[in-house]
C-alpha cells in the first residue's frame, strides 16, 4: 500500500499543477480571484474543498499526535502548496509504517491512550 500512496502522491501533484502551472502562466491574482469566486457553482465547490481541508487537517493532526508521526508538518505544507490531492495520500503515506497492517488500526495506540490518562484513584475502605 505504501508504494501505491507514494504514486497516488504523485499523481496529485503534478495532475493538478498540469493545469495550475498553465493558469498562473497566463492569469494574475485578480483573475485567479475572478476564477474561484466568480459564479455560485465555483464558490460552492471552492468552500466544500476548504471544508474537507479543514477537517482533513484536524483529523490527521489528531491522528499523527496518536501515532507519533513525526513529520505531519509536511502535510499542511501540501495541503497549502497542491491541495488535499497531495495532502492525503501523502499522509496515508506517512502514516503506513505506524499502524497494524492487518487491522490498520494503530501499533500501541490503545497502550499510548492508557498511558495518557490518569491512574485510577485507590479505592477509600473503611478500617
Amino acid at each position: 500500500m505504501k508504494r501505491i500512496y507514494a504514486g497516488l502522491a504523485v499523481v496529485g501533484t503534478v495532475v493538478p499543477w498540469l493545469f495550475f502551472a498553465g493558469y498562473f502562466a497566463d492569469a494574475d491574482r485578480l483573475a485567479f480571484r475572478d476564477a474561484l469566486f466568480g459564479s455560485p457553482l465555483m464558490t460552492g465547490f471552492v468552500f466544500d474543498l476548504s471544508i474537507s481541508i479543514i477537517v482533513w487537517l484536524i483529523w490527521s493532526y489528531r491522528d499523527a499526535r496518536v501515532l507519533g508521526i513525526r513529520t505531519w508538518w509536511l502535510v499542511p505544507a501540501a495541503s497549502l502548496t497542491v491541495g488535499l490531492s497531495l495532502a492525503l495520500p501523502l499522509y496515508l503515506f506517512l502514516r503506513h509504517d505506524h499502524v497494524s497492517p492487518m487491522h490498520a488500526s494503530p501499533k500501541h495506540a490503545s497502550q499510548k491512550v492508557a498511558e495518557s490518562r490518569p491512574a485510577d484513584p485507590e479505592p477509600v475502605t473503611d478500617s
